[in-house]
């Protein structure tokens, strides 16, 4: 049957929400060959309905869901839709919001497929890929991907005999620009570099026990013994023949038939198809006994927060949850490599600052004859939250017995531009002044540099987690292995879009102060924004701030069940022992400012009356200093759904370390509510 004749389910472009899906698929049939979702407004939960549906389809072949707003957790969908649907050919995921986490889950899904279908077709351009062309190497050699030999693959075929073709990986939006150009360069699809790439022939992974995993961190990612491969393979052959003739010798035993005479005793034929049948049956039994055996893995629900326990002999997706495994594995590994590396500032650094501070005021003092300036260092330097080798944030500010004239701020920072350009020990880079505040880029001995004028509430909120971080050690160490898993994740960073590390360090305190089991007290409680830094000192002499101290049941936890909670938190799963109510997005306001929480305070009750940019089912931080700034003002289209993939995904991957005994975390089950812990003992947990 040619394409032409294919049944299409065609709702493309129009203007489809998550909600929209499930009315317009209810009354359809299931005789569909292509379901086309495409253009729409989908994220991952839109696309749930979709996967369902096509589920129940038993001859699709070609699913179009490009131009949406589906991210990875979207590609746990489409990993689920591959292995329950044997007949797909193309999936088309292209200009959606995937990084290479969800490419890899897609992919490692689809290495399951049967060698002898048609291979198949991914497109997956124009995502949120970083460094495609790294990502597709790894792939070709993991899995069995081709990035599609231009002369001699088509959709159909692989002239290197692989199983899922990723066709134009490497035009990712922030890396291709051959659409600025009429001629498109093409070089890294041309069959020469696939020869010199070798196309290593991919192996079979290794299937690890916990113990060895842990010995060996990179070892889950593939078996490169090819003689043991094939050592393997010559064992399984011999165990067919084993088998067989264990067969013959069980038909001594002959049964009668219906008419109650003996049956003959024939000797079965030993035929090709008999032998497949029993070869493909041991392996999917072995498949299934090794997961299993396996720890817990999860999957995702299409309603945030439901959890189910299903007994390991209900009915499993061996493919699925191989997958996913996988992926945990490679997670945990690298979450705990990178909160085991973190460091934060150190002597050198405050020593650096002080030289460039030093230099700077000997510039500024001649910067203006009427007016005298003075240089003052704010932001991750001086609050305890900063990492070695972070920036410089200098503020130029008048001394106080000089005129207090309004200052055009834009004006002070070309004047010392033009002076620094002639200082060799200083490298301008740049003076952005279409920001909100205007800030010259400059380098100092290695170091960035970036200065602004009368940035004042700048410096109040530095003062601000200064204190905080006074109160105990573990407060700065929290907040910086939380901004330290952001950058790590590329959800950090106004520039492009994400919220500002300053941003997630007021998540943390948050969390600190309303659900970590030893409230955080408030700070701000009765002061006001003036001479802060004098009110914080006298907040911090008081007798009920000097006493807190986190109590010796938190400090045993440490910093992995602080994260363990805060993901849980922010995922819209339960605190420490169910005793925390999981945050409202959308709701909800992160307010570092009162410290507390309620039913009644909401995003719109009065409290927060002058908080802009209160959309209906976002994030809302408030800007403990100014009251009216929302800090999610920063948020590009999209970035705000990574965000709670990211938390999601990192909670999931605590509660499997938890489950599995790869970290002591007690309490990091707390998605489970209490009258199902006792009842779901030996059973797996999808979240």
């Amino acid at each position: 049957m040619g394409k032409g004749q294919w049944e299409v389910l065609s709702l493309a472009k129009h203007e489809l929400a998550d909600s929209d899906v499930a009315q317009r698929l209810k009354k359809a049939g299931t005789h569909y060959w292509e379901v086309d979702v495409s253009q729409n407004h989908l994220t991952a939960r839109g696309l749930d309905q979709v996967v369902k549906f096509g589920i129940r389809c038993p001859e699709l072949r070609v699913l179009k869901a490009f131009k949406n707003q589906i991210g990875d957790d979207g590609a746990r969908q489409i990993a689920r839709l591959i292995t329950s649907c044997a007949c797909l050919e193309e999936i088309h995921l292209s200009h959606n919001q995937l990084t290479a986490k969800g490419v890899r889950i897609i992919v490692a899904a689809a290495s399951w497929r049967d060698q002898q279908l048609s291979p198949l077709w991914l497109r997956l351009e124009q995502n949120l890929v970083t460094e495609p062309v790294a990502l597709l190497h790894e792939l070709a050699r993991a899995f069995s991907v081709c990035g599609r030999d231009e002369w001699r693959c088509n959709s159909r075929h692989c002239a290197w005999k692989r199983r899922i073709h990723v066709p134009f990986l490497h035009m990712q939006r922030e890396t291709w620009t051959g659409w600025q150009s009429k001629k498109v360069e093409k070089s890294f699809r041309r069959y020469e570099d696939y020869e010199d790439w070798n196309w290593p022939e991919p192996v079979k992974p290794k299937i690890l026990k916990f113990e060895d995993w842990n010995a060996d961190p990179e070892a889950w990612s593939v078996a490169t013994d090819t003689k043991a491969h094939k050592k393997e393979q010559k064992k399984e052959q011999k165990e067919d023949s084993i088998e067989w003739d264990t067969a013959k010798t069980d038909l001594k035993t002959v049964p009668k038939d219906m008419s109650g005479g003996p049956r003959k005793e024939t000797e079965p034929q030993k035929s090709k198809d008999v032998k497949k049948e029993s070869k493909k049956e041991r392996v999917k039994a072995a498949v299934q006994a090794a997961v299993a055996a396996a720890p817990p893995v999860f999957r995702r629900d299409s309603e945030p927060g439901e959890v189910f326990g299903w007994n390991a002999s209900d009915p499993v997706e061996p493919a699925w949850d191989g997958a996913m495994l996988q992926y945990m594995l490679v997670q945990s590994w690298k979450l705990g490599e990178l909160l085991q590396g973190k460091e934060q500032t150190v002597p050198e650094d405050a020593a650096q600052a002080e030289a460039c501070m030093k230099a700077l005021d000997q510039i500024v003092e001649d910067l203006e004859p009427e007016r005298q300036w003075k240089t003052h260092a704010f932001g991750s330097m001086t609050t305890g939250f900063g990492l070695r080798g972070c920036d410089l944030d200098i503020m130029l500010l008048r001394v106080p017995n000089s005129p207090r004239e309004e200052t055009d701020g834009k004006e002070i920072l070309m004047k010392l531009r033009d002076i620094l350009l002639e200082k060799p020990e200083f490298k301008v880079k740049e003076v952005i002044l279409s920001a909100r505040v205007p800030i010259l880029k400059l380098e100092y001995q290695t170091r960035d540099v970036d200065i602004s004028v009368n940035n004042f509430k700048a410096l109040a909120n530095s003062f601000l987690l200064a204190a905080y971080a006074q109160l105990d050690p573990m407060i700065p160490e929290f907040g910086t292995a939380v901004k330290l898993w952001a950058k790590a994740n590329q959800i950090c960073g106004a520039p492009v879009g994400n919220l500002s590390s300053y941003a997630f360090i007021l998540m943390a305190i948050y969390f600190l102060q309303v659900a970590s089991g030893d409230e955080v007290p408030c700070l701000q409680e009765g002061l006001e924004n003036e001479d802060l830094e004098t009110a914080l000192k006298e907040r911090l002499g008081q007798d009920d701030v000097k006493s807190w101290r986190p109590s010796g049941a938190q400090k045993s936890r440490g910093l992995w069940n602080h994260l363990a909670a805060f993901f849980a938190f922010y995922s819209n799963s339960y605190g420490p022992a169910n005793r925390y109510e999981p945050f409202r997005w959308g709701e909800e306001v992160v307010s570092v400012r009162l410290g507390r929480r309620s039913r009644a305070l909401t995003v719109d009750s009065e409290e927060f009356g002058a908080l802009s940019r209160r959309q209906k089912g976002a994030l809302h931080i408030e800007d403990p200093v100014d009251r009216s700034r929302n800090l999610r003002d920063v948020f590009r289209p999209g970035r705000e759904e990574m965000l709670r993939q990211e938390l999601k995904q990192s909670h999931a991957v605590f509660v499997f370390q938890a489950q599995t005994g790869m970290i002591p975390v007690p309490e990091v089950i707390p998605e489970i509510p209490g009258q199902l812990i006792q009842q779901s003992r030996g059973r797996r947990f999808r979240i």
